[in-house]
């Protein structure tokens, strides 16, 4: 007759767990075939892209007048009392003679702040004909939305590189009011510069960096001098 002590360890040996080589050569190669299978279904369009607000150091605005134009006859900018006025990323142009129309350049900041720019947000007091961001004769044209009062303004590599190889050093905001439009400037007239830069979270190479640590432990936890416990030292016999 069989004893139940005999039964029970007959039972522990049919179900003992593996050891701990085992375990880790198994998690490494569900890690090794797993990883890959995992990066395969993403790609560039999914990894997260934020903007990052950027600090730009403004210089005192300076302001020039093209074709200006009062009630349709031609004036000098100098007849239109215009001055301007800068508060941290605040431009504030004032006039003593509202209704005009033509180009106002107000130059706002150094040219060498776009190589980290990925856009630049313009919040304006009132709508304009057309605002343009401009370096040297390069100018860019934004996307307005009227809803926020905003002229977004993205700015690709190549946009980047033309700016870059302008002749001037400054970046200006070209505020424009047709002759034919129904838009003239106020007596004050506001812009908000917000400018950004871009932060990539790449998940694909995050699945890949974590998968190489853990096989990394798995190596490790293989060999007989590491276990979960901790580090064995065994005496050479």
């Amino acid at each position: 007759m069989v004893s139940k002590r005999k039964i029970k360890n007959e039972v522990k040996k049919a179900f003992r767990l593996p050891n701990n080589a085992v375990v880790m050569s198994m998690m490494a190669v569900i890690l090794v075939c797993a990883a890959p299978a995992l990066v395969s279904v993403i790609d560039d369009t999914v990894n997260e892209q934020y903007d990052m607000p950027l600090s730009p150091e403004f210089i005192d605005p300076r302001i020039n007048s093209i074709n200006m134009s009062l009630q349709g006859e031609p004036v000098e900018g100098t007849d239109l009392g215009i001055d301007i006025i800068r508060e941290d990323n605040v431009i504030t142009v004032l006039s003593s003679t509202p209704g005009y129309k033509g180009t106002l350049s107000t130059f706002v900041m150094d040219k060498a702040i776009v190589k980290d720019v990925s856009k630049i947000v313009i919040t304006s007091s009132s709508e304009h004909s057309l605002l343009l961001i401009e370096s040297g004769g390069h100018n860019i044209s934004g996307t307005y939305d009227s809803d926020l009062g905003q002229y977004t303004f993205s700015l690709s590599s190549i946009e980047k590189h033309y700016i870059m190889q302008t002749a001037s050093d400054d970046l200006a905001i070209n505020v424009i009011d047709t002759p034919l439009s129904g838009n003239t400037f106020e007596a004050v007239e506001t812009f908000t510069i917000e400018v950004y830069g871009s932060v990539m979270i790449p998940y694909a190479e995050i699945i890949i960096g974590a998968t190489g640590a853990l096989l990394l432990i798995c190596a490790l936890l293989a060999t007989p001098w590491f276990s979960t416990s901790g580090i064995t030292v065994k005496r050479r016999r």
